[in-house]
């Protein structure tokens, strides 16, 4: 998949399945399970397939995220400075991970966020109405060409050419 200059392309990415929550253990702290760790790994798998491939992953620290994308880093062969760690994305509503987009640097053309529900969901849902996505899978990924030349311009209907995949689906939503 490539992006033709001046398009500019956001990923979403839900992080995997997260270890049940356990009061010794802070939300922020809970890993990818098992079934998590997979499900990063198999979407990951998919936008190396179809060379979806960002200029930038910018993530939430936790630490569910964060493995989350690592994984797509190490899969695409991203170098270490290609994925940012943004404390603000922590379990962030739309109107934050939205402000973290637009204050994308312009040299990024195509942009992968990592982040929790229900504000990527919601997100997803405002920058692309007619797509009527429903609540983000674990490890559930969208990607979408933005009508927008400029990332301080994403808003409300950006999104044009949107595409979701999960974990659980079988089918190639690429082609």
């Amino acid at each position: 998949m490539t992006v033709a200059d001046g398009v500019l392309r956001l990923t979403l990415v839900r992080h995997g399945r997260a270890q049940a929550a356990d009061p010794a253990l802070a939300d922020f702290d809970r890993p990818l399970d098992r079934k998590g760790e997979t499900e990063a790994l198999e979407m990951a798998r998919r936008c190396v397939d179809v060379g979806c491939v960002p200029d930038l992953i910018l993530s939430s620290p936790a630490l569910r995220t964060s493995q989350t994308a690592a994984t797509f880093a190490r899969a695409l062969q991203l170098s270490h400075d290609r994925l940012q760690l943004n404390a603000t994305l922590y379990l962030a509503d739309h109107t934050s991970l939205l402000g973290a987009i637009q204050q994308t640097p312009i040299h990024v053309s195509h942009l992968m966020l990592v982040s929790h529900n229900p504000g990527l969901s919601d997100l997803a849902l405002q920058i692309a109405p007619d797509a009527r996505l429903d609540a983000f899978e674990t490890g559930g990924l969208c990607t979408m060409s933005l009508s927008v030349s400029v990332w301080s311009g994403v808003g409300a209907g950006s999104a044009r050419d949107v595409r979701y995949d999960s974990p659980s689906r079988f089918f190639d939503f690429w082609s």
